[in-house]
């Protein structure tokens, strides 16, 4: 009986090592295939996790992405510009790119699109679920940014502990990004070329709840940047919807406490009268993008001409 419980025990043992050695291999290949991704979301998550160096950053979700292009806001503005928006994300995932932004330089400006998503009460990808998306990243840039993914249980934070988990959902993307060349980065905006043929609908904002989980966690976005002297806006692009009028109050009122500028082009007819400018009801295309990136360079350099007078 002895024997058979030794023999039971160096089983399990082996059973542990054999484990513990796969994920610590795990976590050394995909990491360094992680950083080495030359196209799609590995690569545009490594760059705006651990490569951006540019003066303007622009922070949001696929609204963000695809609504402004950084070579035209460089040539208004004069500053380096990279797009950080990224697909099916809010403003957790946001605050923790933020985070580990400031872990390697200070950007001198930052514009924050904000979706009403990221004001309102709902999860998924613009709840604390989009914090996953950062498990990668976990214990290797700051506590105050793995306190932020603590956020997503501790049930979470104990798998995050296991490179084959922090890298599952993510090993086709990263296999992927190393084996297809992608196409020109275009400092991270991605383009549209649809258009949008369908009429205009309206938004049911009558069951909408003010989250304040969100609020807080753009109040903690606004702190950080004051703390670091950085120039911020809020902006928000134009939707293909019919909207509330008092939609964007808790981020006007956020603003105002503030002192921040907020560039709102929610309802800008200039887009409203022209679904050509739409790709579909949420983004817009090329020739959208192209306009609203004129506009809003040109209403951020009224804004920031002073604070960047000695660029």
């Amino acid at each position: 009986m002895k024997k058979l419980n030794k023999k039971f025990l160096y089983k399990v043992f082996l059973f542990i090592a054999i484990v513990f050695c796969v994920d610590y291999a795990s976590g050394i290949v995909f990491g360094k295939l992680y950083k080495t991704a030359k196209s799609g979301v590995a690569f545009q998550e490594n760059y705006i996790m651990n490569k951006t160096s540019q003066e303007l950053l622009i922070f949001g979700s696929s609204r963000a992405a695809y609504h402004y292009i950084p070579a035209i806001l460089k040539d208004t503005l004069g500053i380096s510009t990279y797009n950080c928006g990224r697909e099916g994300t809010g403003i957790y995932y946001h605050y923790g790119v933020l985070l580990s932004t400031l872990e390697r330089y200070t950007p001198k400006v930052i514009f924050l699109d904000i979706d009403y998503r990221d004001i309102y009460v709902g999860e998924g990808i613009f709840g604390v679920d989009a914090l996953k998306e950062h498990a990668p990243f976990y214990h290797s840039v700051s506590p105050e940014f793995d306190s932020l993914l603590s956020l997503t249980g501790e049930k979470e934070v104990f798998k995050l502990n296991s490179n084959l988990y922090k890298y599952s959902s993510k090993s086709f993307k990263i296999l992927t990004g190393n084996l297809i060349q992608g196409r020109d980065n275009k400092q991270g905006f991605r383009v549209l070329t649809g258009n949008w043929n369908k009429t205009i609908d309206s938004l049911d904002a009558e069951k909408l709840a003010v989250d304040e989980k969100k609020i807080e966690t753009l109040q903690k976005f606004i702190d950080k940047a004051k703390t670091n002297n950085i120039k911020f806006v809020f902006t928000v692009s134009p939707y293909f919807k019919i909207t509330p009028e008092n939609l964007y109050k808790p981020l006007i009122e956020l603003a105002k406490k503030n002192d921040i500028q907020v560039l709102n082009h929610l309802q800008d007819q200039r887009f409203l009268s022209d679904k050509s400018m739409f790709n579909d009801e949420l983004h817009l295309n090329k020739q959208g993008a192209q306009l609203y990136s004129r506009m809003i360079a040109s209403e951020a350099y009224s804004i920031l001409n002073n604070t960047l007078i000695d660029r």
